[in-house]
């Protein structure tokens, strides 16, 4: 009677007879993709192979073994399985084609869902996670270009992928379409996927630089197409799983939703980057004056104790700036506003400079930077002039860069100062 060898969940098990082999099969713990190996195999072979009888619904009766001589009937039950560095290891998926191997575009649609599933969340948690605890690295994370961007995220979504089929065994797309995909050899769970996530990502998505990828999925689909295993896959890990027609509508359906909703964030991306170009007009209720200034700075007018102050807000630019205005009776010379105003801002402002003369419009104005008390990754930048009884001031706030850094910052200021002309 023939010693069975099995593995499940990368330990090997075993031996157990023809019928106790019949009986794990009928229970459901042997699957045609499951590895089994007997005495006079070369390798370890899928059990849907060579145990095709026990998968149909009634099993034929078990044929009585044919006599064979105790000598040879010995040699057989000592034969050991192969071990870690035998045919486990060499077996290759071009030797034999798996009855319920995944096609082309069912293994297309997963990967989609899971890509375009993941790089938009973990943009979004990175730039959250950057906003709190690094504002620099937000700035700089949110400027990125978003090709560079998805280029960058894509080896981190291979990371993610292969932890969550170390742990659930699955990700969205392949649960969603029905697919599974199981190592040939043994070893670590989490290092085998994350080797096969760098594969697909280098054979399969052509380090997605789009002009590779497009030659290397259309060669891999050809491949897994004529029933091979993709490139990447061949001799290492097995793609199973013959998903129905409405479980593969539903997977292409759930991949454009996610591509229309990448489509909206860019259009959405596309906008804010093109009101920073674009401008609007502002008239300073002063001066009753007009300014031309990007459209990404709203506005309002803010209370306040003396004269009158317009707070502006950009979302996009992580920035905000503060025009303020007040009337001092008897005229005072910039320098003197300058100070006492540095006073002023002394419980909420730090300066980290003296006041520097500018100019400002072509007319006289002083500048200083400061730092805010309570959020010191935070760059400001106070400019001041007085022309006459009236004093101007200008306070601009960049988050995680300096003012100088921040787009369209001197088109603001001078727009703002253009108005404090009667």
């Amino acid at each position: 009677m023939a010693a069975w060898h099995y593995v499940i969940k990368q330990e090997r098990l075993g031996p157990v007879s023809d019928e106790d082999i019949g009986e794990l099969v009928r229970n459901g713990k042997i699957l045609r993709d499951t590895l089994v190996w007997k005495s006079g195999f070369e390798g370890w072979r899928p059990a849907g192979d060579v145990l095709a009888s026990f998968f149909v619904e009634t099993p034929p009766p078990i044929p009585t073994p044919p006599s064979v001589p105790p000598s040879a009937r010995m040699s057989e039950e000592a034969a050991p399985p192969p071990q870690d560095d035998a045919p486990l290891k060499s077996i290759r998926m071009s030797s034999w084609s798996h009855p319920e191997a995944t096609g082309p575009w069912p293994r297309f649609w997963a990967r989609a869902i899971d890509c375009w599933l993941l790089a938009p969340t973990l943009s979004f948690v990175i730039a959250i996670a950057a906003a709190f605890y690094a504002p620099t690295l937000y700035v700089q994370f949110t400027s990125l270009n978003s090709t560079v961007l998805g280029l960058g995220l894509l080896p981190v979504v291979g990371i993610v992928l292969a932890l969550m089929m170390a742990v659930i065994g699955t990700t969205p797309g392949k649960a969603i379409l029905g697919i599974r995909v199981t190592s040939i050899a043994d070893g670590n769970k989490f290092l085998f996927y994350l080797i096969r996530e760098l594969k697909v990502w280098v054979f399969g998505l052509g380090l997605g630089i789009p002009f590779v990828a497009l030659f290397t999925q259309i060669y891999q689909c050809r491949r897994v197409g004529a029933g091979n295993a993709a490139g990447y896959d061949e001799g290492f890990a097995m793609v199973v799983g013959r998903p129905s027609g409405v479980r593969v509508g539903v997977g292409a359906a759930c991949a454009a939703a996610l591509f229309f909703g990448m489509v909206v964030l860019s259009a959405i991306d596309k906008t804010a980057q093109a009101e920073i170009e674009t401008t609007r007009t502002w008239r300073n209720p002063i001066t009753q004056q007009n300014a031309e200034i990007a459209r990404t700075w709203t506005d309002e007018e803010m209370k306040t104790n003396t004269g009158r102050l317009f707070y502006f807000a950009s979302n996009t630019l992580s920035a905000e700036a503060l025009f303020g205005h007040e009337v001092i009776d008897g005229g005072l010379d910039v320098e003197t506003y300058g100070e006492a105003l540095g006073k002023v801002l002394a419980p909420d402002l730090t300066l980290t400079s003296g006041w520097i003369p500018t100019t400002v419009n072509g007319k006289r104005g002083l500048r200083a930077t400061a730092r805010p008390l309570k959020f010191p990754q935070t760059h400001v930048e106070v400019l001041v002039r007085v022309s006459g009884n009236d004093a101007w001031r200008v306070l601009v706030f960049a988050v995680g860069r300096p003012t100088n850094d921040l787009p369209g910052r001197d088109n603001l200021v001078n727009a703002l100062f253009s108005t404090a002309e009667y």
